[in-house]
Order: C-alpha cells, then structure tokens, then sequence
C-alpha cells in the first residue's frame, strides 16, 4: 500500500458528534469528488473529554502515515474547495514542508480573520491586514517529519501555540493560498465544561 499524502487528523468529543458528523461527511465528500481515496488519510480520536487536547493531537500524530498532517477541529468548517487547494500546492511545490492559509474566524458572534504562515515566527493580533497572526499551526498544513520533531505537549488548552512556535522555526518552504479555507468557531465557555478539566 502505497503511503498517503496528507493525513487529516481529528480530534473530538462524543458531545461534539452531530457537529462532526457533518464535518466528516464534508471532508468525505471532498476526498471522493477528487478521487483522492488513496491519498488521503482521514483519523478520528474521539473520548469524553478524558484526554487532553494535546494528548489527542499527539496520538493522531504518531498515527498518521502521509507526508504531511493537517488537523481540523470538529466544531469547525472548511472551504468547499479546501482539499482541491492543498492538493494543488502539492503539485506546484512537492518538497514544501508548510501550505499557508487564511482562516474566517467567528468569535462569540464578532468575525475577524487569521493568517497561518511560516513568514511569521509568533504568534500576534492585528498586524499586517490582519486580526490574528500566527505561524504555522495544526490547522495548517505541515511536513510530519517536522511536526514529529515537536509534537504536542499534555494540556487541556494552549497546546497549538506552543507547538506552532516550536515546530515553524524548523519549516524551510512554503506555499501561500490567499483564500479563506479554514472557519473557526468559537463560544467562551468555562473551561472545565469546554475541555474536561475535572
């Protein structure tokens, strides 16, 4: 069996199911529409809340098997064309080890927009056209050779800078997309009710 590309890594919760469903069926819809069936791996973790978000990224990590890795959130969305465009930069770049983005964020109702790029090295708010910086990031597209480098600290939240700040010191090449395929959403909710902490 030849080994996969990309392998999208998912990390919920049973609560979460009917959002994710949707999600899954979405992720599905794209792969078979591109006949990237092949390609594509798709890994699901999902608990109760007894792991941590970072213990779930890390597992999915050192399950996945494709060159590069890329992680959706389950109570978020994706652009229709959001694995047609990744799998473009493939062939435009097959060394790279990022593929950037901009993401559509919708905070507690306010929309607002963030940049995923190796251009920058930190993580920052309203610089350069933008509500949030960041740098690479586990919603982005990353090499997983580089992103096992670093992998994922045990933590109920916070996880994502901490490895997005360590692993884009280490990612050489990138290429760009100037398109909106990631959305993100986010209500404030208290932390133990959010992320599990008991």
């Amino acid at each position: 069996m030849s080994i996969p590309l990309l392998s999208i890594m998912l990390p919920t919760t049973v609560d979460r199911r009917p959002k994710f469903y949707l999600l899954l069926a979405e992720v599905l819809r794209q792969v078979n529409s591109l006949n990237l069936q092949d390609e594509v791996e798709i890994l699901i973790d999902e608990d109760k809340k007894e792991k941590s978000i970072g213990t779930k990224r890390q597992d999915l990590l050192k399950r996945s098997s494709g060159e590069w890795v890329v992680g959706i959130d389950s109570d978020d969305w994706i652009s229709g064309d959001y694995i047609k465009e990744i799998f473009g930069a493939f062939v435009l770049s097959p060394t790279i080890d990022h593929v950037g983005f901009i993401e559509l964020c919708n905070i507690n109702g306010e929309v607002s927009r963030s940049v995923f790029s190796i251009q920058h090295c930190k993580w920052d708010e309203s610089q350069y056209g933008y509500d949030h910086v960041r740098c690479a990031n586990p919603k982005s597209v990353i090499r997983r050779e580089k992103a096992l480098m670093v992998g994922f600290d045990d933590c109920r939240y916070g996880e994502d800078r901490i490895f997005s700040e360590a692993v884009t010191p280490l990612l050489k090449s990138e290429v760009f997309i100037e398109k909106e395929l990631y959305y993100y959403n986010h209500t404030s909710t208290d932390h133990n009710a959010r992320y599990g902490i008991k």
